[in-house]
């Protein structure tokens, strides 16, 4: 389990990161959710689903529930971001976005993140079928 958890650990952080950078284009480019589910989407499964998971992670009596949270927040959100930024057409979408200066910080976040919620789908999905004991693990 302890590979699991290092590799949750980067792909959390940068999560947490990529997220913030994108959030700032959204609001740079005047793109805000359409709807309170919108905001409550982002910000509990998108941004606070996954960090709550790491810290579950690095629990030994919580580290399965952990890896189950953390796969489906980060599925959700992948599900979500490919939605929103590449299938529906309109403001949202990262490829017909309108020219400005946040055009490529927003496309380029969109991509970085569904590439780390795909990673932390697969790191979550890693964790819940791990056999490895994590205190065992622990002191490896």
């Amino acid at each position: 389990m302890r590979k699991v958890v290092l590799a949750a650990t980067w792909v959390v952080m940068l999560h947490v990161l990529v997220t913030i950078l994108h959030a700032v284009a959204h609001f740079g480019a005047h793109v805000l959710p359409a709807s309170f589910f919108d905001y409550a989407f982002i910000v509990v499964v998108i941004f606070s689903a996954a960090v709550v998971a790491f810290f579950l992670l690095k629990n030994a009596h919580l580290s399965r529930l952990g890896a189950l949270l953390l796969f489906l927040s980060m599925f959700g959100a992948l599900l979500y971001g490919l939605v929103n930024h590449f299938l529906l057409p309109g403001a949202d979408n990262a490829t017909h976005m309108s020219q400005g200066v946040w055009q490529l910080l927003f496309l380029v976040t969109s991509y970085l993140l569904l590439i780390l919620e795909a990673a932390g789908s697969g790191i979550g999905l890693w964790g819940l079928f791990v056999r490895e004991d994590y205190k065992t693990a622990m002191h490896h």
